[in-house]
């Protein structure tokens, strides 16, 4: 790993979700690309430009010195980590998904505050919506989340066809970490015995087709039934001490998304896990 983006609102939130790419980069290796986007004034009440520049200008120099002072903050937590603090005008999600492909990222670390009612239902957030785009893989940090060390990797699988490269990020950390993977395959409970045990004969030649592809990890897989699936993948991994879950998230048009948005963003806000959002083939 070479390059890993923090955005940054300079929230508390954001700054636990800058430590934890400094112990992710403190292990790989891996130069950090703290970020902050932001639009400036064009008030049209604010008649005189000189006015709406000096603003700009003071907010600016504001911003600037804040992404200075976590990047000093940043060499006494972890002196052999390369941080590099950049500004940039321009909403954070074009900013961000623009710039890790210009610059080939291999990981994007961001705090999300989470949600409820129907803000949970559309989605809005910044982290939900960079995870709908991005080809560059997510970590979301939950507002909540301690900062743990992570004990496990949950790796939720819907399609056994999943192409193993595509779980790299999921295998990179998983052996920084030196922790396993567990590759979980969710059963609606009244799904026939036969369906049933069709599935989990997938996901065990799933699995060893994972020990394949990654040999220097330990990789266990175990099914799970239930009739929800967000409440009930949280159950398991705070039975089970997991220390980050792990989707494949695919791209897909603007109105599915509004109406029908995916599973690994509406986990996005109610996971209390670290969320690895990985992209995945297109449908």
């Amino acid at each position: 790993m070479k390059n890993i983006i923090v955005p940054t609102d300079f929230s508390d939130n954001a700054k636990k979700a800058f430590h934890y790419a400094l112990k992710i980069a403190v292990r790989t290796g891996a130069k950090i690309h703290l970020i902050h986007a932001f639009t400036l004034l064009e008030n049209t009440f604010i008649d005189r430009k000189s006015l709406r520049d000096a603003w700009n200008e003071e907010q600016e120099q504001k911003k600037r010195a804040l992404l200075l002072q976590m990047t000093e903050d940043a060499k006494e937590i972890q002196p052999m980590v390369e941080t590099l603090p950049l500004l940039y005008i321009g909403s954070t999600e074009t900013v961000l998904i623009t710039y890790a492909k210009e610059q080939g990222a291999d990981l994007i670390v961001m705090g999300t505050q989470g949600a409820s009612g129907l803000a949970a239902v559309l989605v809005g957030s910044v982290a939900a919506s960079i995870i709908s785009q991005s080809e560059v893989p997510v970590l979301a940090i939950p507002k909540d989340y301690p900062g743990e060390e992570p004990q496990s990797i949950i790796l939720t699988i819907d399609r056994m066809d999943q192409d193993t490269d595509q779980l790299q990020m999921a295998a990179t950390l998983a052996k920084e970490f030196d922790i396993p993977v567990k590759v979980i395959l969710f059963f609606n409970e009244n799904e026939s015995f036969p369906a049933k045990k069709e599935f989990t004969e997938k996901l065990d030649r799933f699995a060893d087709k994972m020990r394949e592809a990654f040999p220097d990890i330990t990789i266990q897989s175990e099914t799970l039934e239930g009739d929800n699936f967000e409440e009930d993948i949280q159950e398991y991994c705070n039975t089970n001490k997991a220390g980050i879950l792990s989707m494949v998230t695919y791209k897909r048009g603007f109105w599915f998304r509004i109406f029908r948005p995916s599973t690994t963003r509406r986990m996005a806000f109610q996971t209390t896990l670290p969320l690895l959002a990985m992209y995945g083939n297109d449908y």
